[in-house]
């Protein structure tokens, strides 16, 4: 079982202590395949800080990806933030 599926469980179960435990091995050692899916279940979930945590991991390792950047974009805009995250704007030379 990946960290990010304990991650889960420990979420429906409410163990929240776990959860943030598990989430630390998560961040650490899965794929990032499993931390978007784990990203977009705890936004779904309306833990947007977690999954907030989890987008700026992925966003840290592959900056050019336009989903998570949109992804963090939503969240922020549902947190009442309409300035970030601010995307690069192109030199214009």
């Amino acid at each position: 079982m990946s960290y990010s599926q304990e991650t889960v469980d420990f979420l429906h179960q409410g163990d929240f202590i776990r959860m943030q435990e598990s989430l630390k091995n998560a961040l650490k050692f899965d794929s990032e395949e499993l931390l978007v899916d784990l990203a977009e279940y705890l936004q779904m979930m309306g833990f947007d800080g977690e999954s907030r945590q989890v987008y700026e991991q992925i966003l840290a390792k592959n900056p050019e990806s336009t989903a998570i950047l949109i992804n963090l974009a939503e969240i922020a805009e549902d947190d009442g933030d309409r300035k970030s995250p601010r995307l690069p704007l192109p030199d214009p030379h």
